[in-house]
């Protein structure tokens, strides 16, 4: 699911598209943010910090969790290791986090 693009039709970050990924997924299989944090371990918190890109991604592990709790088959892993590549690209250039400002739609 990389290839998800914002309403005006712009590609956005990979780390907002894992965050949309991550709460249209729970919302589709009918969990709460505690129900499905009680599966995996984790506290709501977790999951909701899951759920909005910010300037750090959640662990390789919760995301793996929700992968794994929301048969995603994968795919929130790949979105999260494009993440990674994202935001190791923008440290390289010496940039800015892009999610910061570009990414405020995904979990909203």
């Amino acid at each position: 699911m990389t290839g998800v693009e914002h309403p005006d039709g712009a590609r956005r970050p990979a780390a907002g598209r894992l965050a949309y990924e991550i709460k249209a997924r729970r919302e589709r299989a009918g969990l709460s943010q505690p129900q499905l944090g009680a599966r995996i371990g984790y506290t709501r918190q977790y999951v909701s910090m899951a759920e909005h890109p910010g300037r750090n991604l959640p662990s390789f592990e919760l995301v793996k969790a929700i992968d794994t709790a929301l048969e995603a088959d994968g795919a929130l892993i790949a979105l999260h290791q494009e993440s990674k590549r994202e935001q190791q690209a923008v440290r390289d250039t010496g940039g800015s986090t892009p999610c910061t400002t570009t990414c405020g739609w995904y979990g909203n």
